[in-house]
């Protein structure tokens, strides 16, 4: 009990931290904001390339696609494409690069000037593991999963959801002898709390691994800072964002995650409202000035394929027992941290995005 107060405590004091001050950011933030948006606006699309750092179960793939579609056209399928993205048929490495790859795996080459951005979608830690949850619950229970030629390929119908339906059910042939696959929609066998502490996409541990995916690069030591840069700060030292209290450690911590997520990204979002990732496609579209228009669309919809194959139903996140909620964020306290600062710089956006309409740069 004592550590779950603590855990409350300290995502109230985030939570204080991310709502920051009622007037929005400060017109340094915002004129930062402005001048990197126009400065990567103003190349021309050919040569823009842009990173998107796809953190699984963040709306990744609908952003994929819309990002195909605004490079190539609605009409484009992508296929033919070969250069190892996490969706091949959207996949365009000429002018951006998907897939769950870290940002600190990614060639340094592809990030290096103006032409090249990076930006990413985040989502809160406890929604996104109901989400990788339910999406093995949802493809164990769907009988060409794990049955097609290729399915040995895929990590869920191997090793990652070997144990993950209880014995006689899920429509998984590659099961382990020892739980034999069985031939009916797979009722799981693994509460939310064990699962969190497997291993997902490309082997990656689910703990933290929102942090494993984005946190950008350290910056290297003396480093010469841009004008840009310069001036931010300059700005930031006279009215600083961090609480002035007995956590202004753990504040000043917050506030540099902030901001090497600043410097790293050019477009953030946060999965949440109904308007999240319109929000995003709307400021990545201003910044790549891309030569079609399209709008988001969701991936496509598997209610009616979980109704036919009878899955059980799904958790929400909402569901989940507060002790065991607090238990699961307690292992994923990286993750807890970077979803507060990815929020920030999110609404630190939203509000630099709707004052280019006024004009104020």
């Amino acid at each position: 009990m004592p550590n779950a107060l603590a855990l409350l405590v300290r995502l109230l004091c985030i939570a204080c931290y991310v709502a920051g001050s009622p007037s929005g950011p400060s017109p340094h933030i915002c004129r930062f904001w402005h001048r990197r948006w126009e400065k990567a606006r103003g190349v021309g699309w050919g040569s823009k390339f842009v990173e998107f750092v796809h953190v699984p179960k963040t709306a990744g793939t609908t952003v994929e696609t819309w990002l195909h579609c605004s490079w190539n056209g609605p009409n484009a399928t992508g296929r033919g494409i070969k250069c190892g993205g996490a969706n091949p048929h959207i996949t365009d490495c000429r002018h951006y690069y998907g897939g769950h790859t870290p940002m600190m795996n990614r060639p340094a080459a592809r990030q290096a000037g103006v032409a090249s951005m990076m930006a990413t979608m985040g989502r809160s830690p406890l929604s996104r593991l109901v989400s990788e949850y339910n999406g093995m619950l949802r493809d164990l229970s769907t009988p060409k999963m794990c049955n097609s030629s290729r399915s040995a390929l895929i990590s869920m119908c191997g090793g990652r959801g070997e144990f993950f339906c209880a014995a006689g059910t899920g429509w998984n042939r590659h099961g382990s002898r020892a739980n034999t696959p069985g031939r009916s929609p797979c009722v799981a066998a693994q509460t939310l709390e064990v699962f969190a502490r497997g291993r997902g996409t490309k082997g990656m541990r689910y703990e933290n691994l929102q942090s494993h995916v984005v946190m950008p690069r350290r910056p290297a030591p003396g480093r010469n800072r841009s004008a840009a840069e310069e001036d931010l700060l300059s700005g930031l030292a006279a009215a600083p964002d961090a609480p002035a209290d007995a956590a202004a450690s753990a504040g000043r911590n917050r506030s540099e995650l902030v901001h090497r997520l600043r410097m790293s990204y050019t477009v953030v979002g946060m999965l949440g409202g109904a308007d999240s990732v319109t929000s995003f496609t709307d400021r990545l579209a201003y910044v790549l000035n891309p030569p079609y228009r399209c709008e988001p669309r969701a991936a496509r919809d598997r209610s009616a394929r979980q109704r036919e194959a009878g899955a059980p139903e799904l958790l929400s996140a909402e569901s989940i027992p507060p002790d065991v909620a607090a238990r699961i964020l307690a292992r994923n306290g990286g993750d807890v941290e970077l979803h507060a600062a990815l929020e920030a710089l999110d609404r630190e956006q939203r509000d630099c995005f709707a004052r280019l309409g006024g004009g104020s740069t």
